[in-house]
């Protein structure tokens, strides 16, 4: 078996134990003789062993064996693919591709999303893995020209279809986050930074709703109120990790509170939701939505009235 195979093999047995509440090593065949990998021959337990012994060594993930019920095998933690983390992101997507490659002869009945754009992205984790200053030129939206920045890259982050490179402005310390997609050259310098042993990407964020960190914005803590459909989708789906369902909750509606700094892209994410959502605290935020949803309609109003001109 070629070391691709071999790979999608790993990710194929951690996802079907994953699914399990323990199982047996019979039971794994039965589903194994399923697979486009299957040569026809079921798994042996010593290469079972094997399998389970690299699974362990390249993912950090340990399948432990209980003999209640017949030798039945599960994770050690379950809870690793609850934790927003590259080991659990990096499983579920080749989980994922798995899944695709069996179903290729349906290609055109299978719809996804475009890939986020990986530009830069090895030369980044490079630096950030050699501690060493880049220079990028980075053009933004509002303007017609790149601009050059030194930066010291501390860490990366997945948002909404893009990659952003989150670091310190070489010389004077001020953050600065840039997208990926956005820069236009980048080179490795001479120059190496040294970055706490205490750093953290993840604590860095804890308050923020996707990558604007706008200390000048205090944390605050954000009722919201869902209606009908988007309050099971809220449940479902968390839009931050310290959102909670509050008590009290009936068959109109649902409140949920969040602690979190109310920057521009959560205001924008507010917005999108349109009248299925309504802030109920703090009232500052409550006022400004209000504020905006009026200018919106206001632009309708006034398009529509140069629309009856015209004609």
């Amino acid at each position: 078996m070629t070391f691709p195979d071999l790979f999608r093999l790993y990710i194929w047995l951690v996802d079907v134990i994953r699914q399990s509440n323990g199982i047996t090593l019979e039971e794994i065949n039965k589903k194994w003789s399923r697979t486009g990998l299957c040569d026809g021959r079921p798994m042996s337990r010593s290469s079972f062993i094997r399998h389970k012994d690299a699974i362990a060594d390249i993912f950090g993930i340990k399948i432990s064996c209980t003999r209640d019920g017949g030798y039945r095998y599960k994770l050690e933690d379950r809870d690793i693919f609850n934790r927003d983390n590259v080991q659990n992101w990096m499983i579920s997507t080749l989980s994922v591709n798995n899944v695709l490659t069996e179903g290729l002869s349906l290609n055109d009945r299978i719809i996804i999303e475009p890939v986020a754009s990986s530009a830069w992205l090895g030369e980044i984790i490079k630096a950030m893995k050699t501690s060493t200053v880049v220079t990028i030129e980075y053009q933004k939206y509002n303007t017609s020209k790149a601009k050059e920045y030194r930066i010291e890259p501390y860490c990366l982050k997945l948002f909404r279809r893009r990659w952003y490179v989150m670091g310190v402005k070489h010389g004077d310390g001020e953050f600065r986050t840039f997208s990926l997609d956005r820069i236009k050259t980048l080179e490795q310098t001479d120059d190496r930074f040294e970055i706490s042993d205490c750093f953290s990407a993840s604590e860095f964020y804890r308050d923020s709703y996707g990558v604007m960190r706008d200390t000048r914005t205090e944390v605050e803590h954000v009722i919201i109120r869902a209606y009908g459909i988007e309050a099971k989708q809220m449940d479902d789906l968390p839009i931050h990790w310290s959102q909670r369902k509050l008590e009290g909750e009936d068959d109109k509606h649902t409140d949920f509170e969040l602690r979190l700094r109310p920057t521009a892209d959560f205001i924008s994410h507010l917005m999108s939701r349109g009248s299925n959502i309504k802030v109920v605290e703090p009232s500052w935020l409550a006022d400004q939505i209000r504020e905006f949803h009026r200018r919106a309609a206001e632009m309708y109003d006034e398009e529509d009235g140069e629309t009856a001109e015209q004609i």
